[in-house]
């Protein structure tokens, strides 16, 4: 037994493996080349190995999330305007045409999406009710791609006025 000089204990069982005490991590020498082998700063070594990668797939999966956000937001905003322009024209036709308009306005300005409405706008009747169902196909990262769907509705106004002549 001899003494590092620490306080801990070294101790020589005669095969050439020497220990230490728990505290300090075991050290153990190879009989055949003699080299000390010792588990110190593996923990050090393997964090410094994982930890990008967490953070990598942590921040990939906060873009996937906020992505996903924004898109389900622009697809409901889209669908509620939509809804809105369709609810004040006269005709079918004229409520189509002034809902696409205004899906398109709305999502326009925002790159990588790709958005269809359907709206069913049969009675324009004051107090009948249009409703817009909007699908929306955006790019989230790295080529992926997700589906959001919206649907609003809109009231024709009770106390409208017919076209004029």
């Amino acid at each position: 037994m001899s003494d590092r000089g620490d306080g801990a204990i070294m101790s020589d069982p005669g095969d050439g493996a020497i220990m230490s005490d728990p505290g300090d991590g075991a050290i153990v020498s190879d009989p055949v080349s003699g080299a000390v082998v010792s588990d110190r700063g593996d923990m050090a070594v393997e964090a410094a190995i994982v930890a990008p990668v967490l953070f990598f797939l942590m921040f990939a999966g906060l873009l996937v999330a906020g992505r996903s956000i924004q898109a389900k937001n622009q697809a409901e905003s889209a669908a509620q305007e939509a809804a809105r322009a369709a609810s004040l024209e006269q005709t079918p036709a004229a409520a189509t045409e002034a809902g696409n308009r205004a899906l398109e306005a709305n999502v326009s300005d925002t790159t990588g999406m790709d958005c269809a409405a359907s709206i069913n706008a049969a009675s324009l009747e004051p107090g009948s009710i249009v409703e817009v169902r909007v699908d929306c196909r955006a790019d989230l990262v790295a080529g992926r791609q997700a589906t959001f769907t919206a649907t609003a509705f809109e009231v024709v106004d009770q106390y409208r006025q017919g076209e004029e002549s």
